[in-house]
């Protein structure tokens, strides 16, 4: 949860330049929301009680961040709770500035 303001912060920054900031939980809904709200999180999130996501991602700890290009690729793969900084850096990497 510690990187939920670093991703808030680059959701409005780069939402005029076609980034996507999808979060994923298996939380199931109720506790999302909650979650949600409780945080302040307005990017969007699935909800992925059954997991479909995690086991197509192969997701094996959390927090995981992917970066995944408009062809569906996955461009990069970075697991462990992230600062802003830390994610801008990573965007940079694969050409998103």
């Amino acid at each position: 949860m510690r990187e939920l303001p670093a991703l808030e912060s680059l959701s409005k920054a780069f939402a005029r330049k076609d980034l996507i900031v999808l979060g994923i939980t298996r939380d199931d809904a109720k506790t999302a929301r909650a979650t949600l709200q409780r945080t302040g999180v307005t990017f969007r999130n699935l909800i992925d009680e059954n997991e479909v996501a995690f086991r197509k991602l192969q997701v094996r700890g959390i927090p995981r961040s992917f970066i995944i290009d408009k062809a569906g690729v996955v461009r990069a793969d970075l697991p462990g709770a992230m600062s802003e900084a830390e994610f801008r850096a990573e965007l940079r990497k694969v050409g998103i500035q």
